[in-house]
């Protein structure tokens, strides 16, 4: 029956992977997408019964994020989530805290023979790095880091990045920015690494890959969609960026030509009159400066994922471009959005809540430390802002 419910995922998880495509180039002789999605589905089964337990709790929403939920409603100045104030500069889209490579073939190719998009991977690790690295440039904490080039010097930053992706906070000294980490060249290849086991992890799950997979045959209604938008305003209020499924519709689940994306959601505005709110994404398929999308969901619950696009007062941005309001750019600023992609739907990251209730968790001790030491507190905001 294992073999069975396995090849069953393993055919339902190839059609959700396939859906997450990129631009076809020669394969090096590297394991394939499909090859790493198997041996994640072996080690998956064979570790479900000790994890079903903590998995139908987060499933069910009886894992303990409502309760800090609560904690932060009753006293906002001392909230749990306030421990992601020190990165709290690096939630919207820029050159700084986006990597120096792409979701492609080519940027890829050094470590896994693509066959599908990496963006789960992507968005998942990127999100842990900027949410979980501290920079120190200029080292003032003196950590006694090994001669840059040598094995110990790649095996202390490794070991940085393994506390990372583990949801432990750790003081990187010698970067300033997640750019710059992931420029070197050993940082960055170990780095695409991580981005592949984070893209394994978060598809080959029963629950969550299932669920990415079903998504594409279901039509929300607008109340539905109201509530997935009040869902990612108010995790992005507490400070992070919670991270979604979209797909595109499809009456056929175990169709291969299925088209899925996982991103961030950095923004979600107001609901207006008519029902009909906007999200912006960062889509890390895309430079720094094109990696903001819009996602429109209208007044009939129609959802479209397009370049971005600002309206105010007396001026019409699309994209970078910043345009005089009036007819003629307000007209080409709805063209542009109506140009974009149809979605059927936005589905929340099932783990996300866990994942976050881990790093609270993780780092309570940390962060204590800080604030005793007085350099790298937790909760106090950087002095600047980020932005594209």
């Amino acid at each position: 029956m294992s073999k069975l419910i396995t090849a069953l995922l393993m055919t339902a998880m190839t059609l959700q992977l396939r859906a997450q495509a990129i631009k076809p180039s020669a394969k090096p002789i590297l394991p394939t997408q499909t090859e790493i999605a198997k041996k994640g589905a072996h080690v998956y089964f064979k570790n479900l019964p000790k994890n079903m337990g903590g998995n139908l709790l987060a499933l069910l929403g009886l894992n303990q994020f409502p309760k800090l939920e609560k904690l932060h409603a009753a006293d906002p100045e001392n909230s749990p989530f306030n421990l992601f104030n020190a990165t709290s500069d690096r939630l919207k889209p820029s050159r700084d805290w986006s990597f120096s490579f792409y979701n492609n073939v080519p940027d890829m190719a050094e470590v896994v023979q693509a066959e599908f998009g990496f963006c789960a991977g992507f968005s998942t690790t990127l999100r842990k790095i900027n949410m979980m690295a501290l920079y120190d440039k200029e080292n003032t904490e003196k950590q006694v880091v090994p001669a840059k080039g040598t094995p110990a010097w790649f095996s202390f930053y490794k070991a940085k990045l393994d506390d990372i992706m583990n949801n432990k906070m750790t003081i990187i000294p010698g970067f300033a920015n997640t750019y710059m980490l992931s420029s070197n060249r050993q940082l960055g290849l170990y780095i695409k690494q991580l981005i592949v086991h984070q893209w394994q992890v978060t598809n080959i799950n029963l629950f969550q890959g299932l669920a990415g997979l079903l998504s594409v045959n279901k039509q929300p209604d607008l109340e539905d969609m109201q509530k997935v938008r009040d869902s990612l305003a108010q995790r992005i209020a507490y400070g992070y960026n919670p991270i979604v499924y979209l797909s595109k519709y499809n009456d056929n689940v175990m169709s291969k030509e299925q088209w899925i994306h996982v991103l961030q959601i950095f923004e979600a505005n107001e609901i207006q009159a008519d029902g009909s709110f906007t999200l912006r994404a960062w889509d890390i398929n895309e430079k720094a400066e094109q990696s903001v999308k819009l996602i429109t969901v209208d007044a009939n619950a129609k959802i479209i994922m397009s370049q971005d696009v600002e309206v105010t007062e007396d001026s019409v941005r699309i994209g970078n471009l910043n345009l005089e309001k009036n007819k003629h750019t307000l007209k080409q600023a709805l063209a542009v959005i109506e140009s974009g992609n149809e979605l059927n739907n936005i589905l929340p990251l099932k783990w996300d809540d866990l994942e976050i209730e881990q790093m609270i968790k993780q780092n309570k001790k940390f962060c204590a430390e800080r604030a005793k030491i007085g350099s790298f507190i937790c909760n106090q905001k950087p002095l600047n802002a980020g932005g594209l």
